[in-house]
């Protein structure tokens, strides 16, 4: 009796009803029989999982996806569709014509239950038409075949090392957030992988597996990306978090207990971590061998591939970009004589890596970072954990940047040269010739270079040291100052051409043109006298700066009279040329905060 209490309880939570049930236990008494007791208990279970609502109802019945009813229904009932249809109901399963449908119930009154894309609903029968059965290739049973066993594998390896690892939860030296990232995360990739193996393995001994196969893989890509984007975008932070716990003592007693045998144990860890995203290249490569060996849909698998290609890419991104992140910021903190904004505006990280500057005086070890916008050289004995000194840094632009393989030397492989415009030491130009390790090292940077040189028109200034801070690039002073007058004198005939509207708009607005004039008048117009490129002098007279105030005074008053008035073809005009005047105004002022901008950069 008491084992059947327990037993209740249990399944009052295995079942999660509502705490304040309570199960009447009563009844047991009143049996004679163990057997009757356990009928009892049984019969009494089913009445509280029906009143709950666990009980599926004979509409979730159908739409079920039980293995057992799912390979019986998959044997005959795959269906293509003759027509679109469009779900007007949440229930129902919308298709265009040429989906796949697999039928999980059919109906005499002519709606059936059906799968497509992964979605279940009720849909019209006369809309589809049963599927022509074929027979699948022997290479492509021995493909599936070779997918379940490996994914068979797969799934009992991530299983078995999460069970090993569960522990670290209960260890207090372990924070809560590295519990997140190491051990709640591999549960959803565990359940995700375990019921795409399920629907694998239903196909076993159907006839059309080549169409269901790649039914279940668009279900699984449709799929992938709620499972995987957060285990990705966490995946350097999880390295961060092993590689601290790489040396601590208790973290290596724990999993030598626990029958990591590699040394340091962590990096059996490590390896664990990086299953889930090769398997997914492995399911790639499956469904090139499946798409070869398939007797009819070739099409349809080939599709599968490219959409599920497009999900790893999108995967790979997400994890690429966090490590990315990562590397700028330590790059941030690690270079000691940085100056200006941070390294991070230059864009993502291309390529790094050791290189060899072959200088006059003698080689210099550097460590060379490619990034959207800017090359950066470092030098120094350059280890982990080791801050780096800054030896230059250039923007990458087409009209400042040149980057060509030379011929290696006696003494020197694998050569190639970055030629810069303007540089610290003075000169127009300046070069710098590296030495690669491979070939394929130098063929790697020259090309990344060039095309990133090819897409940057406009270069972006780098932070460079203190003591070499200045203009990389020479400017004629005196073309620049004749550019500058060229702009200013452009931008007030602009400012003059809005002011000058703004005038008419007042007047149109029936303000008498004499006492416009005559308010003018009362103050002294400015004049301001600029040399011009093309002539000795021009001369741009700019009204008194008190007009816009005055004008725009005026028509408030003649808006308030004209709402007085009541004339509403009037106030249609005002409220138009209202508008009007201030798009001017804003152009105007603009113009004006333009040309002081210029003054202040041709006084310097």
């Amino acid at each position: 009796m008491d084992n059947l209490n327990k037993f209740l309880v249990v399944c009052k939570y295995e079942l999660k009803l509502p705490s304040e049930l309570l199960f009447d236990t009563t009844l047991l008494f009143t049996k004679k029989s163990e057997g009757e007791k356990l009928l009892a208990l049984l019969l009494k279970l089913a009445e509280y999982a029906e009143d709950f609502g666990l009980l599926p109802t004979m509409r979730s019945v159908s739409i079920n996806t039980d293995e057992k009813l799912f390979q019986e229904l998959c044997k005959s009932n795959v269906y293509i569709a003759k027509f679109n249809f469009d779900a007007t109901k949440s229930d129902e399963l919308s298709f265009k014509e040429g989906d796949t449908i697999i039928a999980r119930k059919k109906s005499d009154d002519g709606w059936w239950i059906g799968e497509c894309s992964g979605s279940i609903g009720w849909f019209p029968a006369n809309y589809v038409e049963e599927l022509e059965k074929t027979i699948v290739s022997e290479d492509f049973d021995l493909h599936l075949n070779l997918l379940l066993e490996t994914e068979y594998q797969f799934i009992g390896n991530l299983d078995s090392m999460q069970k090993r690892i569960l522990p670290l939860i209960y260890q207090s030296w372990f924070s809560s957030n590295d519990k997140k990232l190491i051990v709640d995360q591999i549960g959803k990739i565990i359940s995700f992988h375990d019921d795409f193996f399920r629907d694998l393995q239903n196909l076993k001994n159907i006839r059309t597996k080549e169409l269901l196969v790649s039914q279940i893989f668009k279900k699984m890509t449709n799929e992938l990306s709620g499972v995987y984007k957060e285990y990705c975008e966490s995946s350097y932070n999880r390295s961060k978090i092993l590689d601290k716990y790489k040396k601590d003592e208790k973290m290596n007693k724990f999993l030598s207990k626990a029958g990591f045998e590699t040394n340091p144990p962590i990096m059996h860890l490590s390896s664990y971590f990086l299953g889930p995203m090769e398997r997914l290249r492995y399911y790639l490569d499956y469904l090139s061998d499946a798409e070869k060996s398939a007797v009819k849909e070739k099409e349809s698998l080939h599709e599968c591939k490219v959409s599920l290609q497009k999900e790893v890419d999108n995967l790979r991104e997400i994890v690429r970009k966090k490590e990315n992140q990562w590397l700028l910021d330590d790059f941030d903190k690690r270079i000691e004589d940085w100056t200006g904004v941070s390294i991070q505006y230059y864009g993502d990280l291309i390529m790094e890596g050791y290189a060899l500057e072959i200088s006059e005086n003698k080689p210099i070890n550097c460590y060379i970072l490619l990034l959207e916008k800017l090359f950066v050289c470092l030098k120094g004995n350059i280890t982990k954990n080791q801050t780096y000194k800054l030896h230059f840094a250039v923007p990458i632009s087409r009209k400042n940047l040149v980057a060509v393989r030379v011929p290696d030397s006696k003494k020197y492989f694998h050569l190639w040269q970055l030629s810069c415009v303007g540089h610290h030491n003075g000169s127009k130009t300046s070069s710098y010739t590296f030495s690669c390790e491979m070939e394929s090292d130098t063929t790697g940077w020259l090309s990344k270079l060039q095309s990133l040189i090819s897409k940057n028109g406009n270069s972006i200034m780098p932070s460079i040291r203190k003591e070499l801070r200045h203009e990389i690039f020479s400017f004629d002073k005196t073309s620049l100052k004749k550019r500058i007058l060229k702009e200013a004198s452009r931008i007030r005939r602009n400012a003059e051409d809005a002011l000058l509207r703004l005038q008419n708009i007042v007047l149109s607005s029936g303000r008498n043109q004499n006492n416009l004039i005559e308010s003018n008048s009362q103050k002294d117009s400015k004049t301001k006298v600029y040399p011009d490129c093309q002539n000795d002098n021009v001369t741009v007279k700019m009204a008194p700066s008190d007009f816009a105030q005055e004008a725009k005074k005026f028509l408030q008053l003649r808006e308030a009279k004209l709402k007085k008035e009541n004339d509403k073809k009037e106030l249609e005009k005002e409220m138009d040329w209202k508008l009007e005047y201030h798009k001017l105004l804003e152009k105007h002022n603009k113009a004006l905060e333009r040309i002081n901008e210029l003054e202040i950069l041709l006084e310097k």
